[in-house]
């Protein structure tokens, strides 16, 4: 759900919230209900095409260099440019963090993202004035256990 509020009240500047039924329909979600709350916010939910996944960081992750050329060069394919900014690394992982723009329902690039084994997504958001999903994540590169270190779901060796 997404919650929105009016900058201005209606007559001091700020416009009808009839603005964001018309974004709506525009970006193809007239299924997606827009309830008013209060006296200057509008209430937006909808539901995403096909099953969305969720799991934890898979234990045999590629190399991020790897996982990060491929999913630069499927996302280029669509014309849909993608960032990369530096994540997290600890003893036992390594992450990088991206995020794109797109107009198009994010589940249409499911079978991209689905190849990269590691890969999470943090985030999908609308930005309504612009009518663009932003779709943000990270990619997760397991380290070599550190000595002495057992994982928890496998035997020591």
């Amino acid at each position: 759900m997404l919650s929105i509020e009016r900058q201005a009240a209606l007559g001091s500047g700020g416009g009808t919230i009839n603005w964001v039924r018309w974004a709506l329909d525009r970006a193809g979600m007239k299924a997606a209900s827009a309830s008013p709350t209060g006296e200057n916010g509008v209430d937006v939910s909808w539901t995403m095409e096909g099953q969305l996944e969720t799991s934890r960081p898979a234990l045999d992750a590629p190399r991020l260099a790897d996982a990060r050329r491929y999913l630069q060069s499927w996302l280029e394919e669509t014309f849909t440019q993608i960032r990369w900014s530096n994540g997290d690394r600890n003893e036992f992982f390594e992450t990088i963090k991206f995020r794109f723009e797109t107009p198009y329902d994010p589940s249409r690039f499911s079978t991209i993202l689905a190849k990269v084994d590691g890969l999470t997504i943090d985030s999908i958001t609308l930005d309504l004035g612009r009518l663009r999903y932003v779709v943000e994540g990270a990619i997760h590169e397991q380290k070599p256990l550190p000595a002495g270190k057992v994982a928890a779901n496998r035997p020591k060796q």
